[in-house]
């Protein structure tokens, strides 16, 4: 995980010192920030904890229709844990965000806690995780754990083979079971030549071809930007419809045709529109629309086409 900002805002130079610059995301920036009483590397545990809660959550642990209101919650570290969420990572939400920044532990604690070190973390990520969660499959675990515990047939040949001459040299007799170590044997050359026989598979390649096609989603965010500062946030679709929520809570989307355009105000009430024939007062929100439209394509790529070309994140 890596966290850019400004680095002379958030250089610290001498030990101990603490910076009073008002820095950051809106919805991930810690509360001794916002007082201005100084703030130094712990803003940073705030936020890495801000950004594993919405991966946990699916929405931002302080986030409201307005800035204001957005930072009346941090400061009073006003939020609610997700009832979906484990005990451990309930503990370590509870011990990252704290409004007392001295009570918070260091980055380098955070590996203690069972939320990090108690989960598998893959290798390689499939791209389909870029448009639906993956499965969380614990037979992988499962298997490295038979793996890092498996003896190879040829081991386990050979300690037979001691076990037999041991319990036979104590008996007095020498000669072993001809009939057995024949099937032994035999059935080690049939798995070998079974093993060989099979083409070796590219795990990387086909961890894609194992998601299940239901699993496969009608629509995805191809592109998006986040303006939610100042305006709000604008996304386009897979089908090329184009999206802006505002940031007074109400929504405008223009279907994929390029003309029609559909407006939902706070209260959920919906009213329709083209881009050449709209009320006045949405003479703002539909320039905006068309701006970040314009943006985006110009200058952002869109996702699906990354999805052939990247097997592995």
């Amino acid at each position: 995980m890596i966290r850019s900002s400004s680095t002379k805002a958030t250089r610290i130079e001498l030990d101990g010192e603490r910076r009073k610059t008002v820095c950051g995301t809106p919805n991930y920036i810690a509360p001794e920030i916002l007082t201005e009483m100084g703030h130094s590397f712990e803003v940073d545990v705030w936020s890495i904890r801000c950004v594993m809660y919405t991966l946990l959550e699916g929405q931002k642990p302080f986030e409201t229709t307005t800035l204001r209101d957005t930072y009346s919650k941090i400061k009073k570290c006003d939020y609610k844990m997700p009832v979906t969420a484990s005990r451990s990572a309930s503990d370590i939400i509870k011990s990252m965000l704290q409004s007392n920044h001295q009570k918070r532990p260091c980055v380098n604690k955070l590996y203690h806690f069972d939320f990090i070190k108690g989960h598998h973390i893959p290798s390689f990520l499939p791209s389909s995780c870029l448009t639906m969660a993956p499965r969380v499959d614990e037979v992988e675990s499962s298997e490295r754990e038979i793996g890092q515990n498996r003896k190879s047939l040829l081991e386990i040949n050979e300690n037979l083979d001691e076990k037999m001459y041991d319990s036979t040299a104590a008996s007095g007799c020498m000669a072993r079971n001809a009939e057995y170590k024949i099937d032994v044997e035999s059935l080690l050359n049939q798995l070998t030549v079974l093993f060989n026989s099979k083409p070796r598979k590219d795990v990387h390649l086909e961890s894609d071809e194992n998601t299940d096609p239901a699993a496969q989603p009608l629509f995805w965010v191809s592109k998006w930007v986040d303006y939610s500062d100042k305006y709000g946030f604008g996304y386009q679709l897979c089908d090329d419809s184009i999206g802006f929520i505002f940031n007074d809570a109400t929504k405008l989307i223009m279907l994929p045709n390029g003309i029609n355009v559909h407006y939902i105000a706070k209260d959920g009430t919906e009213s329709y529109m083209t881009t050449t024939a709209y009320p006045t007062e949405m003479e703002k929100k539909m320039k905006l629309l068309g701006q970040y439209k314009n943006y985006m394509a110009e200058y952002l790529v869109k996702l699906v086409n990354q999805l052939r070309s990247n097997n592995q994140m």
